[in-house]
């Protein structure tokens, strides 16, 4: 066999239709939706499952452990989405594409023993990023206070527990949208900092404050979780092709 002669093999294998999977169908929670679609589409020899244009809410709402998207023992299954306009630089999701939507600290796919797999055109984001970014506005030795657009980085009730904690601090610039010039950059991931929501827009950090250098009116970057789940983990593949994936925010 020539790796020409498999990549023709795995070709052939997509060619069949699955059906599609649309956000409206599937909602309010279409990890499960997907993860049947192509489980069936394994099961009788293979194909391609299309997720049409919109977002795919594919966890429960209820932040909890685990992968949004189990997938074991497929074989020569296809999984395309939308691609959209494929900018990087978009104020919400790309209502033209494919977006698998993740609540809590949940990773994405979780693939296990699987064989000529491919993913295709999806964007992978959080319904609520992994950080709060925003200003120092009182700080003391030992704590200090952020004030932050509660619009951007909510804390809706009730409040999960990670968002509470702060696992890094970092100096950011907001002019140059990147990390300041000799930025405070403060890692505590053994011993998070605590979070208290002051009011909807203030957070108030027990921890960090002037003796490690934070500034009343600098801008900063709590991070939330530092080290969590990925878009994608493997364990005993083969013949997997991820191809045109955007991971806008993801816990890890």
């Amino acid at each position: 066999w020539t790796r020409d002669t498999l990549r023709y093999s795995a070709a052939v294998a997509f060619e069949r239709s699955c059906g599609a999977v649309s956000a409206v169908s599937c909602a309010p929670n279409c990890g499960s939706a997907i993860v049947t679609a192509l489980e069936t589409c394994s099961a009788s020899g293979g194909g391609t499952v299309t997720l049409s244009a919109g977002i795919y809410v594919v966890n429960d709402t209820t932040p909890a452990a685990g992968p949004s998207l189990p997938l074991r023992n497929l074989a020569n299954v296809q999984l395309v989405g939308a691609a959209g306009s494929g900018d990087y630089y978009t104020a919400g999701p790309d209502p033209a594409a494919t977006t698998l939507m993740i609540y809590g600290l949940r990773g994405a796919f979780a693939l296990s023993n699987c064989s000529n797999v491919r993913v295709r055109n999806i964007q992978i984001d959080m319904n609520r990023l992994p950080y709060t970014y925003g200003q120092c506005t009182a700080a003391t030795e030992t704590s200090f206070t952020l004030k932050f657009d509660p619009a951007r980085y909510p804390f809706d009730a009730p409040v999960p527990d990670y968002l509470l904690k702060v696992q890094s601090v970092m100096g950011f610039d907001p002019k140059n949208w990147r990390m300041a010039h000799d930025p405070v950059d403060i890692y505590t991931t053994a011993s998070p900092y605590s979070a208290n929501l002051a009011a909807p827009n203030l957070l108030e950090i027990k921890g960090g404050g002037s003796a490690n250098h934070i500034k009343v009116g600098d801008w900063y970057v709590l991070r939330h979780m530092v080290y969590g789940p990925g878009g994608f983990s493997t364990s005993g593949c083969s013949q997997l092709d991820i191809e045109n994936v955007q991971l806008y925010t993801i816990p890890g």
